[in-house]
């Protein structure tokens, strides 16, 4: 390279999808070698192909560069906006004697792999027309490009080396197509020229590309600049990878939290090296970056490496800076965080970022500040021996008006002592009560977070919950006349939890149906229990009065009887001996007739 040119690189993706990975790799090295040697870096859209081409991703990979800080210098390049300049350069290579029209058919060019496929060799263009002289009436044609077919060519690579190939092996690819758009390899080589490109970074998946666009520099006389192809990024599984694998696109990484900067130096890091510095500033990535130092074998994207990455800068972030990344981050891809957390959120970063590996992890840890939600599954987890405790430490706290540290861990001590129980049966009710989770910060810190008030009215929400629907006791109370009495709580098959009122009917005289049928009614079976919360006999779950509407009273009455439904036989025996008894059986009949059962 002519010392005196300046460095000029370029970054080109199509817009047919997300920014891949791997195209923010060579969007960096590209960025970093520029700005090492003062130079300029530019971005080229390549949005020729029509059919998949969309707006949408062209701003995507806008933004993403921008998220990534890869700015470039200039406008952005619209390949598409040029077309006119690349259909003239093909019209001078035809004119010059460098290319062909060629009239193939699909029809033929099939024909042609057919017969390459059987001789089980690879398949490249028959050259037919190369040689035409005359052309062949109306008939339509593309325009070939007329490859060297002797001699060899030497890729002097900056990255790969000296990458030597035959000529023959390049086929006459095509520049132009019948419908007069031009080809990838011709629009890229006009652009690169007319851009003024010195150095094309980029996957050495184009290295045959590289070839093909050399000969149309030499065939128009141009500057060949010079090619440095970077090895690909594979899958931990050694498998190149592509855009069908998970968390393949820059966009995989926002969603879960990986900060710019973390991902921008793991890139960097990944295929190059210096020395074994593995952090870097914007600074000094620009200072030390080479393309001598970039390997030749492909890489492996190494997951933990980006999360262990990011936990790094994560930890390296100032609060204030944490946060605002952290809402736009919650904006973008989770539920909104109300301005009015905002500081609690920045004041207790220290510990909320503690371990997190991603913005995802953070967002998780505060959201029992801003989202604060106690489902009836998560009360579930709490062992029901814990009740009088948790009740005892609402009690102490809301007498004393104090959370401190110091005063909770006394609390805590004594309670761990006095039940014989270890911390971790203590703090995994609370943190349920304190944050709807199982899993957060450490209790201490969340009492801090969350202030006397608020803490004390989530250990109250807590108990009026149980209170009023007894989750959590297999007991519950009930005052008549003065008296307390103690009544079980049993969950049935389905349905609510209910109470059971037997033995409460034969100790008082209360809640029975029909004095006149107790023995052979309300109090003989073992499933019927009152529901609780509505009051309504219920029968495994289900109301008598839902199986009252599908069963006879013959039915209803086994049930009571025995508290179960009978089978056919069951049935059978006793409809006979009820009505073989005409008392006994219109006893029965007139008791269903007149049972409440809504009562």
């Amino acid at each position: 390279m002519d010392s005196t040119q300046q460095v000029i690189t370029r970054f080109a993706p199509s817009p047919t999808g997300n920014l891949h990975i791997g195209g923010a790799r060579t969007a960096l090295f590209n960025w970093l070698f520029s700005k090492n040697k003062k130079g300029k870096f530019l971005l080229r859209i390549e949005d020729t192909d029509i059919q998949r081409s969309k707006d949408e991703y062209y701003d995507q990979i806008v933004s993403t560069l921008k998220w990534l800080e890869i700015y470039w210098d200039e406008e952005p390049y619209i390949q598409s906006k040029n077309i006119e300049s690349h259909v003239n350069v093909a019209n001078t290579l035809l004119k010059n004697g460098h290319a062909y029209k060629c009239y193939c058919t699909e029809k033929e060019l099939e024909e042609e792999k057919k017969l390459y496929l059987k001789k089980k060799i690879p398949y490249t263009y028959s050259k037919k027309c190369r040689d035409l002289i005359e052309p062949i009436g109306d008939k339509p044609f593309v325009i070939r490009f007329k490859s060297k077919i002797e001699g060899k060519t030497i890729l002097k690579d900056l990255v790969q080396g000296d990458v030597e190939i035959n000529n023959r092996t390049i086929e006459d690819f095509v520049i132009l197509r019948k419908d007069n758009k031009p080809t990838y390899n011709l629009s890229a080589a006009v652009d690169d020229y007319q851009m003024k490109i010195s150095h094309v970074i980029r996957g050495d998946d184009h290295k045959i590309n590289a070839f093909k666009q050399i000969q149309i520099f030499e065939s128009m006389k141009w500057k060949i600049p010079e090619y440095a192809h970077i090895p690909l990024i594979h899958s931990r599984e050694g498998k190149k990878l592509s855009k069908r694998d998970d968390a393949s696109t820059v966009e995989d990484y926002k969603k879960i939290g990986i900060l710019p900067e973390a991902l921008r130096n793991y890139l960097l890091r990944l295929g190059w090296s210096y020395k074994d510095k593995e952090i870097f500033s914007e600074n000094e990535s620009i200072e030390f970056f080479n393309l001598k130092n970039i390997g030749k074998s492909p890489s492996k994207l190494d997951f933990d490496r980006i999360k262990s990455m990011n936990e790094f800068y994560i930890k390296s972030t100032e609060d204030e800076s944490l946060l605002k990344k952290l809402v736009y981050y919650a904006e973008l891809y989770k539920e909104k965080i109300p301005k009015q957390f905002h500081e609690t959120i920045k004041i207790n970063l220290s510990f909320l970022k503690n371990k997190s590996k991603s913005l995802e992890d953070i967002y998780n840890n505060s959201k029992y500040i801003f989202s604060y939600e106690l489902k009836e599954e998560q009360i579930q987890k709490i062992d029901k021996s814990k009740l009088n405790i948790i009740k005892n430490i609402y009690s102490l706290v809301k007498k004393e008006n104090n959370i401190s540290k110091d005063y909770l861990k006394n609390i805590f001590d004594k309670i761990i002592e006095t039940e014989k129980i270890n911390f971790k049966d203590l703090g995994q009710p609370l943190r349920i009560i304190l944050t709807g989770s199982e899993y957060g910060p450490a209790i201490y810190d969340i009492a801090n977070s969350l202030g006397l008030e608020e803490f004390v009215n989530r250990l109250e929400l807590f108990i009026t919950k149980i209170d009023k629907k007894n989750f959590m006791s297999d007991k519950c109370f009930i005052e008549i006349d003065g008296k307390k009495y103690e009544l079980p709580v049993k969950k049935g098959t389905i349905g609510p939890s209910v109470v059971d009122v037997r033995d409460f009917y034969k100790n008082t005289g209360h809640f029975t149906f029909d004095p006149g049928f107790t023995s052979t009614a309300s109090c003989q079976s073992n499933i019927c229990f009152i529901d609780g919360d509505k009051g309504t006999l219920l029968y495994r779950g289900y109301e008598i009065e839902q199986l009252s509407e599908k069963s006879s009273f013959l039915e209803v009455a086994y049930l009571l009887i025995k508290g179960e439904l009978p089978t056919k036989d069951q049935f059978n025996e006793f409809s006979s001996a009820i009505k073989n008894h005409t008392m006994v059986h219109e006893q029965i009949r007139s008791f269903y007739n007149g049972f409440r059962r809504g009562s």
